[in-house]
Order: C-alpha cells, then sequence, then structure tokens
C-alpha cells in the first residue's frame, strides 16, 4: 500500500536534490512525478501522467453516471410511452442504458482530458508562481521517515499534502 506525499519545492535544484536524495533511499523514480509551469525544462523527471494532471477519470465516472442515466430514462420512456405502438422490451432498455453509460463516458473524457485535476487546484497558484509540485508515492511504512528527511535535509521544501494514490 502506498501514500502519496505532495510537496512544493521553489527550484529545479531543490528538485533534482529531492529526487536523488528519494531515489538513494530506494524510492523508484516510477514513482516520483513532477508538475510546473511552462517555464521549467522538465526533460530530467518524470513529469505528472495525463492521469495525475487532468480530471480524465472523475470526468469517465461522471459520463458513465449520467450517460447511463439518460440511457435508461429514455428506454424507461419509449417503455411506457411507445412510438407507434412499439414494444420495447427488458433487453433494449440493458441495451439503451449501456450505449447511453459508453457514449457518456466518451464525451465525458474527452472534456475531461483538457481540464486541469481539481485535486491540483489548490497548488496551481504556486505553480504559476514558479515553484513546483512533486508527486512521490512512498510504501505507507515509510512515509514519517521520507518525510523527515526531506524537511531535515530540505526545509524550503513545503509538505502540503498526503493521501493515497489512485
Amino acid at each position: 500500500m502506498k501514500q502519496r506525499l505532495q510537496f512544493l519545492v521553489p527550484s529545479l535544484e531543490s528538485c533534482h536534490a529531492i529526487c536523488a536524495e528519494l531515489e538513494g533511499a530506494k524510492i523508484s523514480e516510477a514513482h516520483i512525478h513532477v508538475v510546473a509551469g511552462h517555464r521549467y525544462d522538465l526533460s530530467a523527471f518524470r513529469q505528472a501522467t495525463l492521469l495525475q494532471r487532468s480530471d480524465l477519470v472523475y470526468g469517465i465516472e461522471w459520463g458513465l453516471i449520467t450517460g447511463g442515466g439518460a440511457g435508461l430514462i429514455g428506454s424507461l420512456l419509449a417503455h411506457f410511452f411507445p412510438p407507434a405502438d412499439l414494444q420495447i422490451g427488458w433487453i433494449a432498455m440493458v441495451a439503451s442504458t449501456c450505449i447511453g453509460a459508453g457514449f457518456g463516458a466518451v464525451v465525458a473524457g474527452l472534456v475531461a482530458k483538457d481540464v486541469p485535476n481539481h485535486e491540483l487546484e489548490p497548488f496551481q497558484e504556486r505553480i504559476d508562481q514558479g515553484d513546483l509540485l512533486m508527486l512521490v508515492d512512498v510504501p505507507v511504512r515509510r512515509v514519517r521517515d521520507v518525510v523527515a528527511m526531506i524537511l531535515n535535509h530540505h526545509p524550503e521544501a513545503e509538505i502540503v499534502q498526503k493521501r493515497s494514490p489512485d
């Protein structure tokens, strides 16, 4: 089980130093991601993935719910108020609900991939001002040690949130 540490650092140098320490502490590079403004060249780091940067998952979930609901409501209306005496069976109702859910997920996903992740919203102002946000997935049993190591060696780093990774 892992826990995601999110912390802000003021410069690329701090970010490099913290990454080196984390890798020395046996935290894999695959578990360290960086979010920053456009002014930084992040080629030396793993940038946050699309799932970490955008609301894609959130959008797909809502698309499934709303599309499935719309498909179900539409099929129920067609069943109870059939057009031209057309009988709608339960298989058509299930199919309509599934098609609506799939369509809703696709459309909402296409929109949500361009929407910034709502979980990163509290940090956006600081990122725009030049800070870098580091996302580090750490085994739960090592969270205290990693936080202490970072804060002891890098007082400029600011731990802003601890949560479970998705």
